[in-house]
């Protein structure tokens, strides 16, 4: 499949998708906790940031601070293409909503930190 470069066509091309559940972004020392499968990890120097469906964290005790949706835009973007971010990221500023990108390489981009109760930009 080709990844889109042009701004234009990746704007017309979004199909956002609201996933219906709540994830959290917690740190551990060591390896993934048996039980949990993360949608996202990320080698830190502090530990492993995961990010986990909320009741997963839940059930293992697990410390977090934020709630958050995620929102797939389903497109696929190169990884140099230059605008998307901005582009989305703008529209959710003016809804009151902050983001945490969580890009892929394939065929979705996927973004969080739209608040749980908060979430109406997609469908």
């Amino acid at each position: 499949m080709h990844a889109e470069r042009d701004l234009t066509r990746l704007l017309a091309g979004l199909r956002p998708e609201l996933d219906p559940g709540r994830y959290v972004f917690t740190t551990v020392d060591g390896p993934v906790p048996a039980g949990l499968a993360p949608v996202v990890t990320v080698t830190e120097p502090e530990g492993l940031t995961l990010v986990v469906r909320q009741e997963e964290a839940d059930a293992a005790f697990l410390p977090y601070d934020y709630v958050a949706g995620r929102i797939t835009l389903r497109v696929h973007s190169a990884l140099d293409a230059v605008g998307l971010t901005a582009a989305v990221a703008r529209e959710l500023a003016d809804a009151g909503l902050s983001v945490t990108w969580w890009p892929g390489s394939t065929t979705t981009t996927s973004s969080s930190n739209a608040p749980a109760p908060r979430r109406r930009w997609a469908s």
